[in-house]
């Protein structure tokens, strides 16, 4: 399906759908990610084939979305081929998982590990702390800080700087970060009565779109998403604490 019959824009990169013409780091994440995985489970030959093809992916996406002076993923390429004007929060936390995923499939010897994956990685880890706020949240328009704080954004790219840290692929310090700033303020947003606050329930057409920005808070049986990436963000605080 990834390979043969999904959309694609003029650089081959994946579409988001059938119709809509932006490219956006969240399909690099939903791309990469899948396609090796299924690497993983085909004939050697079909493996070799999603493995080239999720690095094209993420090579495209890569030079497609980063912006490197910043060290943030811009929300968007739009139509004709102009990079957006804004960096949404979620979109620098979709590149870093995609990265992330490149990363583990090669270390794990299935693919031969790129120096550019790692640079891409460190740049925006470095651009995360950087705009990183002094109470250890992101901004919904990360270089804006009339633009309120933002809780989902926080999991994604906590639980991608602590692997990351973990594994070598960025500097140790890292995970201090994570622990010391990025888990306070996650825990921070789950209310008493089990919702979670500080949540930029659009997406990336939305924040580059509408100035306007906007948080909620939800019920957990509320925004999907949101609800998924504080799960894996909780996860990982148990695993860091499990003695």
């Amino acid at each position: 399906m990834i390979l043969h019959r999904v959309r694609r824009h003029g650089t081959g990169l994946v579409a988001h759908d059938d119709r809509w013409g932006w490219q956006i780091p969240d399909v690099a994440y939903f791309a990469v990610d899948a396609l090796l995985t299924a690497a993983r489970l085909a004939a050697s030959a079909d493996a070799v084939a999603y493995r080239r093809q999720a690095q094209y992916q993420i090579d495209g996406y890569v030079a497609a979305t980063l912006d490197r002076e910043r060290g943030l993923a811009r929300t968007a390429v739009l139509e004709d081929g102009k990079p957006g004007a804004t960096y949404w929060c979620r979109a620098t936390g979709w590149l870093m998982w995609a990265l992330c995923a490149a990363l583990r499939d090669a270390e794990a010897g299935r693919a031969a590990a790129t120096e550019p994956v790692r640079e891409a990685l460190a740049i925006l880890a470095r651009g995360a702390r950087r705009v990183l706020t002094a109470s250890g949240g992101f901004h919904v328009l990360m270089d804006r800080p009339e633009t309120p704080e933002e809780v989902t954004s926080v999991c994604m790219i906590a639980t991608a700087l602590l692997e990351a840290s973990t594994r070598g692929w960025v500097e140790p310090g890292y995970r201090k970060m994570v622990v010391e700033s990025m888990w306070p303020f996650i825990l921070r947003q789950i209310t008493p009565d089990d919702r979670l606050a500080s949540v930029y329930v659009k997406w990336a057409k939305s924040a580059e779109a509408d100035r306007n920005v906007m948080i909620e808070t939800v019920p957990f049986d509320g925004f999907g998403p949101g609800i998924g990436m504080l799960l894996l963000a909780l996860r990982d605080m148990a695993r860091e604490n499990d003695p």
